[in-house]
């Protein structure tokens, strides 16, 4: 923020390569009804998670696979409607909520996100009782299927929808779907045609009813798609079409002064 201030600096801000969220186990408790996982969607303001925790450094995105990927979907279906969501719990079986562990790891950023969605779940009449490990404690508890809710991250391993759907939407992958004990066989038979069709409009729609499955199925809230970001002198030209696949590749063969 101080650099911005600089005439002579410029900021340069692409797309990244990972996504922040909360995730479910959906064998828990009351998580384990898909309608109260849908009123833990509607609990969250997505956007101040954004403008306030992230100061804009990040991308509202809601689907698992990241803007500027082939098969992204640009939908946002959710935000924050707590009479929505109390109608949810309601419909469940829920009407007065619940009480559940919030897990998640011990970064300032991770701290923030768990006490700003407490304090959302709580409008709802969700009690979200905030547990901070450190990572790898965490992460263990999170592979062996522990958690009942868990906020935390996923960094891409290369750039195709493929690694981003069975990571989020096919059990059988042992990723994240597993841990969070989502065994769906719709949405995990989509991922392995996702991998093999080779028609890229079958492939594209193949992602797109995935995504609008996951999203009202899933045990997922998708948070934000974060971002890279740059200062950099005026006088560099090109820069932000070098970095645009920061992570995965970087050309400074088209940086120029």
């Amino acid at each position: 923020e101080e650099a911005k201030r600089n005439p002579d600096i410029v900021e340069v801000k692409v797309p990244g390569h990972s996504n922040e969220y909360l995730a479910m186990n959906a064998t828990w408790g009351p998580l384990a009804n898909p309608k109260v996982r849908e009123a833990v969607r509607y609990s969250i303001n997505y956007e101040e998670i954004v403008e306030d925790i992230m100061l804009n450094n990040a991308l509202l995105v809601q689907g698992f696979i990241n803007k500027g990927y082939f098969g992204y979907v640009e939908e946002n279906p959710f935000y924050q409607d707590i009479e929505k969501a109390k109608a949810l719990l309601a419909e469940a079986g829920y009407p007065d909520g619940f009480e559940v562990e919030l897990l998640t790891s011990n970064t300032d950023t991770r701290k923030a996100e768990a006490e700003k969605i407490q304090a959302d779940l709580a409008l709802a009449g969700i009690k979200a009782n905030i547990v901070i490990m450190q990572s790898s404690q965490m992460y263990a508890k999170y592979r062996a299927q522990g958690h009942q809710m868990i906020i935390a991250g996923w960094g891409n391993d290369y750039p195709d929808p493929d690694n981003l759907a069975m990571a989020h939407a096919s059990y059988r992958a042992n990723q994240l779907a597993w841990r969070n004990a989502w065994y769906d066989d719709y949405a995990a038979t989509l991922c392995e045609w996702g991998q093999i069709e080779p028609n890229p409009d079958k492939r594209e729609q193949i992602y797109k009813d995935l995504t609008e499955y996951w999203f009202h199925n899933g045990p997922f809230a998708m948070l934000y798609q974060t971002v890279e970001f740059w200062g950099i002198r005026k006088e560099v030209k090109n820069f932000e079409e070098a970095a645009f696949g920061y992570g995965m590749l970087f050309d400074f063969t088209k940086v120029s002064k």
